[in-house]
């Protein structure tokens, strides 16, 4: 799933969620990238905050939880496969030092 993701720049006086499933009942929000900033608009300033938003329908969210977990599921299997070789590895050196 290709995500879009768009700068954006709100007055919020809280911090926004990097998850918002809540603010809308058929879009979800996910935010990165958050940073408190200062806008200027005039002779005022407001604080707020700037970040990276994607706006996803229920249905393109559930589909992006399901390849979250598959992305995972895929790195935690290279990790094993990774520890094992270095294992592998430090098993052959500690026989050879043996010797």
């Amino acid at each position: 799933m290709q995500i879009t993701w768009n700068s954006v720049t709100g007055t919020q006086s809280e911090m926004p969620a990097e998850l918002d499933t809540t603010s809308s009942k058929d879009t979800v929000y996910l935010r990165k990238n958050i940073k408190a900033t200062t806008i200027i608009s005039g002779e005022s300033e407001i604080e707020g905050f700037t970040y990276d938003e994607a706006q996803l329908s229920l249905e393109e969210y559930e589909q992006y939880k399901e390849e979250q977990k598959e992305l995972e599921s895929e790195a935690f299997k290279a990790q094993q496969t990774n520890d094992e070789v270095i294992m592998e590895a430090l098993a052959d050196i500690y026989t050879m030092l043996m010797k």
